[in-house]
């Protein structure tokens, strides 16, 4: 399949793990050196439009996944970048969305926000909180934590390896001195 389909190089590791998982279900059954698929995939009522019908919260990682899965051939041969489908013309936008209002983010986001409330509230008079966030993105998480702390006894370094991120973090966030990046 590899060299039929023009899989780069990279892309090889992933291809097997996808079919090894796909024939792990079911979906695909091997057969010598190849693979045949088992049961026809039916797409009807769970087909990406429809979920997003069912539960619009989850817009923006279905977005994301109908871009992804749409052009998963042109990533794999190379003939797009990955990154580009992600941030299309190089906006943030959807995986701002992603990162801050999906089901998943404002899960994790809420968690994080009751541990670092505990935490602020227990700390003592004159001490500084000292915090750093790798990996920080597109910001989801950093801007529900910023408003529990305390500008004068914070110290919060943001980091990505991103510079896309960081300069939007910088003009998102400017309203917190004690940020660093």
């Amino acid at each position: 399949l590899i060299e039929q389909f023009g899989v780069l190089p990279r892309y090889e590791r992933f291809l097997a793990r996808a079919l090894g998982i796909l024939a792990d279900d079911g979906w695909l059954a091997r057969a010598a050196n190849r693979f045949v698929v088992a049961k026809p995939l039916v797409l009807g009522a769970t087909s990406i439009d429809s979920l997003a019908d069912l539960d619009p919260s989850c817009s923006a990682e279905l977005t994301l996944l109908r871009r992804t899965t749409q052009n998963l051939a042109r990533v794999l041969r190379g003939d797009i970048d990955v990154l580009e489908l992600i941030f299309p013309g190089g906006s943030l936008s959807d995986a701002v969305a992603v990162y801050t209002r999906s089901p998943f983010a404002t899960v994790g986001n809420d968690m994080v926000v009751a541990m670092l409330q505990r935490i602020v509230n227990a700390m003592p008079t004159g001490r500084t909180l000292r915090i750093l966030e790798i990996g920080a993105g597109t910001g989801g998480t950093t801007a529900a934590l910023l408003p529990l702390l305390k500008p004068d006894a914070t110290e919060y370094v943001f980091t990505d390896l991103s510079s896309a991120f960081l300069d939007a973090a910088r003009t998102a966030f400017k309203d917190y001195p004690f940020l660093r990046y």
